[in-house]
């Protein structure tokens, strides 16, 4: 996971953005999968709703993604 940013809008609403670094290549439905369970983690555990997620496979050559 990389190039997280995270707003707090008001009391209520937080926006969540982070690109993540899959380890393999895979299926989109697969990857979907993987997308959908990361998002149910951030909403029943830190209450957020509507994350952008965005989904890397290769991407990263260095330590910025470890």
């Amino acid at each position: 996971m990389h190039h997280i940013h995270i707003w707090q809008i008001d009391e209520k609403r937080v926006l969540f953005e982070s690109h993540l670094t899959l380890k393999e290549d895979m299926k989109i439905s697969e990857a979907d999968n993987i997308r959908r369970q990361i998002e149910e983690i951030l909403e029943h555990d830190f209450h957020i709703y509507h994350p952008h997620l965005q989904l890397e496979f290769g991407y990263c050559s260095n330590q910025e993604c470890e």
